[in-house]
């Protein structure tokens, strides 16, 4: 009754080299065409790259891929999108969505490190850089960021370093706060 009434029936499309059956209900488009064919859905739209996961003072992070292309669509040689309506004899050729570039990060990049820590040394005001270790070990802030990472921002210095910043030799009395100290004192 249906075919009598509505004039429905079968259309055939030609899909990535595939002969695709689809029951025609006058609203067919390129995405019922993708499905039939056994088409993955992934395929059709961009994907991320992959993601970088670390932690930093204990806590995760990630940090999404950047996103990929989309798929190239092509009906009957010209480009369309996925509700693109096909009819009965049409050719879809899909070039499939690419992942994107995977994540990458900088250490200098992470907010924590972009702050710096402020002492005063002798009444003069000095700016020190935050540093971090990596899985123990201290890195630069040009060390890329890998899976995994454990990474310790350092929000103090000791004096011995302080000094080395300085480029002044340590000698004599050192004073933290009005306090007698050594030059492994935390500041």
């Amino acid at each position: 009754l249906s075919y009598y009434e509505q004039s429905n029936n079968f259309i055939f499309v030609q899909f990535n080299d595939n002969h695709v059956k689809l029951y025609d209900n006058g609203k067919l488009s390129v995405a019922d065409a993708a499905v039939q064919a056994q088409f993955s859905n992934e395929d059709l739209f961009p994907k991320r790259g992959t993601p970088l996961n670390f932690t930093v003072n204990g806590k995760s992070r990630i940090i999404r891929g950047e996103q990929g292309e989309t798929a190239v669509i092509r009906l009957n040689g010209n480009l369309v999108d996925i509700y693109a309506q096909v009819h009965n004899g049409d050719m879809v050729e899909v070039t499939p969505s690419t992942a994107g570039a995977p994540a990458a990060l900088e250490l200098g990049r992470l907010p924590e490190l972009s702050e710096q820590i402020h002492v005063i040394v002798n009444g003069a005001k000095i700016s020190l850089p935050k540093t971090a270790s990596v899985n123990g070990n201290t890195e630069n802030e040009y060390y890329r960021i890998r899976e995994n990472d454990d990474i310790r921002v350092q929000n103090c210095y000791t004096v011995r370093e302080i000094a080395g910043f300085m480029d002044v030799p340590l000698g004599g009395q050192i004073l933290v706060n009005d306090i007698p100290a050594k030059p492994d004192t935390k500041v």
